[in-house]
């Protein structure tokens, strides 16, 4: 029973310090901008995020402060001497008040799958990448997550920076 519990305690310890767990991103912040400043920047970023703009934004309530986009990401990874393209969908929430964003990023799941002209077996989002899933190995199945969570992680990352910018009005045009 104590080996048991030692165990636990060791698998939460390795799982907190691997980083985003969890496929879920949620970063609050605060910025010396106004709620209507950092509504208009975040409408920047996606409209230089995304290619349309219009086909990702879900709901766009400038009033509460909430942008909801559904996007996607391709992830390629090669084994059996093919290329193996994964589509991952996923939201993310974009908050705006007074002083303060936040962006929500989750509800990560495989869309679609493809080696050559074939459909292949869908990956969702794992952390636990010994088994053989979705018929990617392990090996594989770790550089998958890892190019998958990589490719989030800018997303969050471009979109901390840019917001935490000094917006420039130009009105000298």
């Amino acid at each position: 029973m104590k080996n048991y519990i030692l165990l636990i305690i060791a698998l939460t310890i390795a799982n907190l310090s691997f980083g985003q767990s969890n496929f879920v991103w949620d970063i609050k912040d605060s910025v010396n901008k106004s709620k209507e400043l950092v509504y208009t920047d975040t409408k920047l970023f996606i409209a230089q995020t995304w290619k349309s703009a219009q086909d990702v934004i879900q709901n766009d309530d400038k009033e509460n402060g909430l942008i909801l986009i559904k996007g996607n990401t391709k992830v390629s990874v090669t084994f059996q001497m093919n290329v193996h393209d994964y589509w991952y969908r996923y939201t993310i929430k974009f908050y705006q008040k007074e002083n303060k964003f936040r962006i929500v990023l989750d509800d990560v799941h495989c869309e679609s799958a493809r080696c050559s002209v074939y459909d292949w077996p869908l990956v969702e989002p794992t952390e636990d990448c010994s088994v053989n899933v979705g018929g990617v190995p392990p090996k594989h199945l770790q550089t998958l997550m890892n190019q998958l969570k990589s490719n989030l992680q800018t997303i969050v990352d471009t979109y901390v920076s840019e917001i935490k910018k000094v917006s420039v009005v130009d009105d000298k045009w």
